[in-house]
């Protein structure tokens, strides 16, 4: 039983949960947000990752070690394992959109103005406005 218990965890150990943005501009827009400036010739700091790991770890890591538990006891660790990190990325993709939509500092009136809404981190009610960042966040499980 051991035994078994090492072979799934060995099966699994190498999965690994990657939660952001895969397109480069949106990246690097979300980067240049997570600094800010306190020159005013870029936005102040708006960061959006680590504030939602920081505040939600213990969740988190409650639902790594449901779906570790659940892949061990599996028939097909890699499978359940693999399905439980997709799960735990589909909800932080919820976190960080839960994060987004209480964003603080409010834009800019020069930025409200072009976008049409005080809504930092997302797209504008102009025609052909984009939610870039909203829609950009991605996870994956590689391994």
């Amino acid at each position: 039983m051991f035994g078994d218990t090492l072979r799934a965890i060995r099966k699994i150990e190498n999965l690994t949960l990657r939660v952001g943005w895969t397109d480069p501009e949106v990246a690097r827009i979300v980067a240049i947000n997570q600094q800010g400036s306190a020159d005013g010739r870029r936005p102040p700091a708006r960061p959006v990752l680590q504030p939602v790991l920081d505040e939600r770890i213990g969740e988190i890591l409650d639902h790594a070690h449901g779906l570790v538990v659940a892949a061990v006891w599996s028939p097909d660790p890699v499978g359940s394992a693999t399905r439980g990190l997709d799960a735990l990325g589909d909800r932080i993709e919820d976190m960080i959109r839960d994060r987004i939509v209480t964003m603080t500092p409010s834009n800019a009136p020069s930025t409200i103005a072009r976008k049409g809404i005080d809504a930092p981190l997302r797209g504008g009610t102009r025609e052909g406005a984009q939610d870039r960042i909203w829609d950009g966040i991605t996870h994956e499980v590689v391994g």
